[in-house]
């Protein structure tokens, strides 16, 4: 009798699982809204205690929401993040003998074509961004690891937001956390600064003027470069294997600009 009970309980826990979410998406419902307390949503989905708290199990390990305790508490809808997709994805990663090496490929990839559609789907709020981006680039000092990071890390983030398009936003940024999970400090040397700063400045004008092959051309010469600088410092890690890391949805994946410390600016 335990096995078909167990299965069924399974089967309902991911229905409403999937209700859940797509309630929460068609109710375009904010970050921090508590969807209810446990007796309300038993009787919102008509379900027993048991199998609404192993729905919510369910979205809290996918990092979808995180419960609250409490007479005020309940399930709360967590941002949208990259840390919590790594969480999962290294997972995988991991299971399919994925190595350091080939997150860094899937980056010379994915980024390219990421700048590309910036530079074709640009808008005058993203020329104003990155002309701003430019005027503050050649007034930071490189030497200041903080300052290094507006030229660094901050511009690709910003050319996959310009891509609109989230699944490559997603990816790109769990490339990087993943990557600098493993890996801590600066890839480029303070000679080398310079250098970034000239060509994220030339995808940039790229991107401004709506030429997406000079600026897929451009990035992937960089990342290209990029790749080669990682594999040289980090040799001894780019055949490791992925490794599943909890603790990767748990913390910063992107420090702050006033962060001391900057992983893996690019």
């Amino acid at each position: 009798m335990s096995g078909p009970m167990v299965q069924r309980t399974e089967k309902i826990a991911y229905a409403v699982a999937r209700d859940i979410v797509s309630e929460v998406v068609t109710g375009d419902l904010s970050t921090g809204t508590v969807l209810g307390s446990e007796p309300e949503m038993m009787e919102q989905h008509r379900v027993s205690r048991g199998s609404l708290r192993e729905s919510l199990r369910i979205l809290e390990v996918l990092g979808f929401i995180q419960m609250k305790p409490g007479p005020r508490g309940g399930p709360i809808l967590i941002e949208p993040d990259s840390r919590q997709f790594s969480t999962i994805a290294t997972l995988y990663y991991q299971r399919i003998n994925a190595t350091y090496r080939q997150l860094l490929e899937t980056r010379l990839t994915l980024e390219p074509a990421a700048a590309a559609m910036a530079a074709r789907r640009r808008t005058p709020e993203h020329a104003a961004r990155l002309k701003t981006y430019v005027s503050r680039s050649r007034t930071v000092d490189l030497t200041d690891d903080r300052h290094f990071r507006t030229v660094g890390q901050d511009f690709h983030d910003l050319l996959v937001e310009m891509a609109d398009n989230r699944i490559i936003e997603l990816l790109a940024h769990s490339c990087y956390d993943v990557f600098a999970g493993r890996t801590t400090g600066f890839l480029y040397p303070i000679a080398e600064r310079r250098a970034v700063q000239r060509i994220h400045e030339q995808i940039a004008q790229a991107v401004i003027d709506g030429n997406a092959a000079t600026a897929h051309s451009l990035m992937y010469d960089h990342m290209e470069n990029y790749v080669e600088h990682a594999t040289k410092r980090f040799s001894g890690v780019m055949s490791e294997v992925v490794k599943w890391e909890v603790a990767v949805g748990e913390q910063p994946a992107r420090p702050t600009n006033d962060a001391p410390d900057v992983v893996l600016a690019s």
